[in-house]
Order: structure tokens, then C-alpha cells, then sequence
């Protein structure tokens, strides 16, 4: 039979058993001396009859009765499994001595044609077994499974390993190193761990048998398998398989290339059998036709072939962050970038960042490893860049995926525009304190201006009237303090700066002679100016 041990599996109908052991006398056995008696005995074996049972399939059948003789105490006996499915108890004794000049021990003799013991020896097995739990003492059982277990319809699934979607109809080069499998297998007598794979193999045509050249250049023609896990379920069994490798890569073995990746099928089926050898059906595989079938049904999400596709990551950058916000000239710029991976796929990129300055042509600043990120998941990755030689305004960044070129941020189309400031003077504490005596030193002659004034006019009441009198008198003549009257550009600047100076009047005429040196126009300050 199929199964190694008649005490946990079943046997098929017909199967040939071998049931062997051995006689010695009991004195010697009670000394661990074995003493076999060479005289011929005769064993009987005794079938008893097979009760019905619906809920395991089982049907009955009538019992029967055999005799083996054999000599040198030992004996190996070849026992015929029975045609139907049931669980049969089996029986056996020596033949005792029969007197065949009497009556007297018919009742228990197995007839006259059987060589029975002699006369006054006794078989003392069944006395020593009364009070023994071994299994075949004078007592066996030999189940027997006609039944063939199978695929039970809508059952099989195959999922991503990393998120457990269920794969429907393509099965991407993102998945295939890990995938889930479960199915559950009607069978009500027995199923062994390690008796139940999952097979595969890819193919240019599966209904030929024709299989995929890139994988036979790997692993052969031959399918893999791989051993799931079974779970009893009441008269059926839930097998699964976790995180299969599809294409497991060992040394001198690829991955296969996108470009070769095309009309490719991948097939997948049970490869079982039950405790009594018999095979799966409904389970796909190989066909007498000579091709390969999957395990049909018609849900797609429940079919065991798959076009093989490929797939890979890709990215989006989520947010970003600028430091400083107000950037200066001579200061550097952080650039921090939240980057999300939402293909299909684990994997890792560089991103490649770019400045825009007024419309310009775009300038590589810099580039950042995101590493690895998970399928729809997120990561922080920074970049610091060089630092800012001179003022612009309108300034933007881009941000591509190196390896597809693809901009996935666009500062100016996001709105993230910034200036870049003339760099701020030195607010040290010596430069504040003399500013601070400046101011007071001009406060101070200020006040002694308008005191001298005061002092003139009131003087200037006395001889109003003296004045008047001698007629045509010149008038006093008044100094014009600062900031009594805002000056006007100096005759000698150019209309340029004139305008400059009308438009920003925060500004000295060196300053802004300074914004000109830089390449700065009067629009482009003004704009600054606005976005301040």
C-alpha cells in the first residue's frame, strides 16, 4: 500500500498488505530466550463484517475467514485489502489441536483439513494480550479509502504575500517572489503532511507543454513544487502555502529581463495524493492530451493560471520642505522630501533636483538615495545644497526620478516660489552701539538749531515796527533744516537711477547702484519688493 503505517493511513481497495511476525515458547520468552517451535501451525485470520457509515462513506460489506500455515515458528502473510471503502477489523489465533476421533473440540478447531497445535500445547497470546494496549495484539484494524480526494470548487486563491490582495488574472514580476496560496481539498478518510505541493512552471503555450525558454534556462522543464501546510476541516482539508518564491534565484541564475517578458503563462496546480496513493482531481496539471490545465472555475480570482506581467515601483513626492524659508545670499538651502511609493512593488530611487531662476534653464543642485520603501508607503529623505551666490527672485525647484526622468515636483506649479535676499548687514554690537551716537549726536544738534531760531524770531518782534519805518528793508533770510523738504534726484544721475530713486526712496543712490551691479532691473526690484 501507499501509506507506510496501516495505524494512521488508509489503503487502497485491492492493495496487498504484508502482515508478518513470529511464535516462541512462552517459558523461554518470560528469560528473553526465544525458542521457536519448528513444528507447521496454522493461523487463522478472521475479517469481521463492515458496518455502514454515511457520514465517512463508508458501505458495508460481510467479513470472511482465512488460514495460513507456515513452520520455524515465524510467519509473513500476504493480506488482500477489501474492494469497498470501510474499516475493517482484523482477527487472528493458532489453530488449536483437533481430536478427529471425536466431537469434542469442533466448536473451536478450524477443521479437520488445518493443522492445528498439538495435542496439550495452548496458544497463550490472547491471555498475554488481555492485559496489553500494543497495537496487533491477536487485533488490527486496516482502513481502506476508494475515494479520491479533491479540489473543492471556488476554493483555490493566490495572494500578494506583501499586502494579501487577491491576484486575479495577471501575476506581476512585484508579487511573484511572494505569494500566498490556500486551497481546500474535499477528502473524508486522510491526508499526510508532505503528501500535499503546490506546482508550477511558466509557459509559451501550456495546452503543448511547451515551456517558457527563459525559465527553462534556469530550472529546467521540469515544474517546481512546493509543500503547504494542512489545517483538518471536517471531512475536508485547508492547505496553504505562505510567501512562495515563484522564481527563487540561486548562483548563475537571473531575474527575467521587461523585454523578454511577453505572452507568458504562468500554471499552477495541486500535485496531492491521500494516505491510500490515490491522486487529486480537480486539481489541474498535467492532461492526457499532453498539456497543462489549472484548476478551472468561473471566477476568474479563483482560476490557477496567470499572465505574467511585469511591474515595478514607482514615486510621488508627498510634501517638501525648505530651510530657510527666506533664503539670503551666502546662506546653504535644506531641502527635505517626503517621497511615497505608490507602484507595485518595493523598491528604491534617486531623485534628482534642479533649480529654475526666472524662467531659465534648469540647473542640477543636487541628488538623494530615497532607499527602500514599501509598497504604499512613505519616507522623509534631505538634501542640502550649495549656497546661494546671489540674489534672484522667482525662484522654483524640480524634482525627477532619475531612473524614468519623470518631474515629480514642480516648485512653480505648486506655488512654492521664493526670493533670494541681498545678504542682511552685520548687526554686531559695535556697529549698533555707533549708530546709536550717530543718531544721538544729530538729535542733540538739532535741538540747538531750533533753539538759535527760536531765540532770532523773538528778537525779530522787537524791531518789527523799526523796520517798517525805514521801509525797504531787505528781509531775514531762513536756513532749511533736513528733512523740511524732500531733495530731488542730483542733476548728475542718469534717468535710470532717477527713476530708481523716485521708486524706491528706502534706498540710497548706492544701494540701489548696487542692486544695478548685480543685474538687477527696476522691474525685477520692484516685484521683490512686493513679494517681501
Amino acid at each position: 500500500p501507499q501509506t507506510a503505517d496501516v495505524r494512521k493511513g488508509f489503503v487502497y481497495p485491492g492493495d496487498t498488505i504484508s502482515f508478518s511476525g513470529q511464535y516462541a515458547y512462552l517459558d523461554g520468552i518470560n528469560n528473553n530466550v526465544f525458542i521457536t517451535p519448528e513444528i507447521p501451525l496454522t493461523l487463522e485470520i478472521t475479517r469481521a463484517d463492515a458496518a455502514a457509515n454515511g457520514a465517512k462513506g463508508y458501505v458495508p460489506f460481510p467479513g470472511e475467514i482465512t488460514y495460513h500455515t507456515f513452520s520455524g515458528g515465524a510467519f509473513e502473510i500476504n493480506l488482500t485489502a477489501a474492494p469497498v471503502a470501510n474499516d475493517y477489523q482484523y482477527s487472528f489465533r493458532l489453530c488449536p489441536f483437533d481430536d478427529a476421533t471425536t466431537a469434542i473440540d469442533d466448536a473451536t478447531s478450524c477443521g479437520s483439513e488445518q493443522v492445528g497445535l498439538p495435542d496439550g500445547a495452548v496458544d497463550s497470546t490472547p491471555a498475554v494480550c488481555a492485559g496489553s494496549s500494543s497495537y496487533g495484539c491477536t487485533v488490527f484494524n486496516i482502513k481502506v479509502d476508494g475515494n479520491p480526494p479533491e479540489v473543492n470548487t471556488d476554493s483555490w486563491t493566490a495572494k500578494r504575500g506583501a499586502t494579501g490582495e487577491v491576484i486575479s488574472g495577471d501575476m506581476p514580476t512585484s508579487t511573484y517572489h511572494c505569494v500566498d496560496v490556500e486551497v481546500v481539498l474535499k477528502e473524508r478518510e486522510a491526508l499526510f503532511q508532505g503528501d500535499v505541493n503546490v506546482a508550477w512552471s511558466f509557459y509559451s503555450d501550456a495546452s503543448n507543454n511547451i515551456v517558457w525558454p527563459v525559465y527553462a534556462a534556469s530550472f529546467g522543464d521540469e515544474p517546481m513544487t512546493s509543500e503547504l501546510t494542512l489545517s483538518p476541516l471536517g471531512g475536508s482539508y485547508a492547505a496553504s502555502g505562505t510567501c512562495i518564491d515563484l522564481w527563487p534565484i540561486e548562483d548563475g541564475q537571473l531575474e527575467p529581463d521587461k523585454d523578454q517578458i511577453n505572452n507568458v503563462e504562468l500554471m499552477m496546480w495541486i500535485d496531492a495524493k491521500d494516505s491510500a496513493g490515490a491522486g487529486i482531481i480537480f486539481g489541474g496539471g498535467p492532461t492526457d492530451e499532453g498539456g497543462i490545465a489549472a484548476i478551472f472555475s468561473s471566477s476568474q480570482e479563483h482560476k490557477s493560471n496567470y499572465r505574467f506581467i511585469h511591474e515595478e515601483p514607482s514615486f510621488a513626492v508627498e510634501n517638501i520642505l525648505l530651510t530657510p524659508k527666506s533664503p539670503e545670499v551666502g546662506e546653504r538651502m535644506e531641502l527635505e522630501i517626503e517621497v511615497a511609493n505608490t507602484g507595485t512593488m518595493a523598491g528604491s530611487t534617486v531623485l534628482v533636483v534642479r533649480s529654475v531662476t526666472a524662467g531659465g534653464i534648469p540647473v542640477l543642485e543636487g541628488t538623494v538615495e530615497t532607499g527602500d520603501i514599501d509598497i504604499l508607503s512613505k519616507k522623509w529623505v534631505s538634501v542640502d545644497l550649495e549656497e546661494f551666490t546671489q540674489a534672484t527672485t522667482g525662484m522654483y525647484y524640480l524634482i525627477s526620478d532619475e531612473t524614468t526622468s519623470e518631474v515629480l515636483y514642480n516648485g512653480s506649479a505648486e506655488g512654492n516660489q521664493f526670493n533670494v535676499k541681498v545678504q542682511s548687514e552685520s548687526d554686531d554690537g559695535s556697529t549698533v552701539i555707533l549708530l546709536l551716537v550717530v543718531l544721538l549726536g544729530i538729535v542733540v544738534i538739532l535741538g540747538v538749531v531750533v533753539v538759535v531760531l527760536v531765540r532770532r524770531e523773538d528778537d525779530g518782534d522787537m524791531f518789527e515796527d523799526d523796520d517798517d519805518d525805514f521801509g525797504g528793508a531787505p528781509k531775514k533770510a531762513y536756513i532749511e533744516l533736513p528733512g523740511q523738504s524732500a531733495p530731488g534726484p542730483a542733476a548728475n544721475v542718469t534717468p535710470q537711477m532717477a527713476d530708481a530713486m523716485t521708486r524706491f526712496p528706502q534706498w540710497n543712490q548706492e544701494e540701489i547702484q548696487g542692486y544695478f551691479d548685480q543685474g538687477w532691473s527696476i522691474d525685477a526690484l520692484e516685484d521683490w519688493v512686493k513679494n517681501q
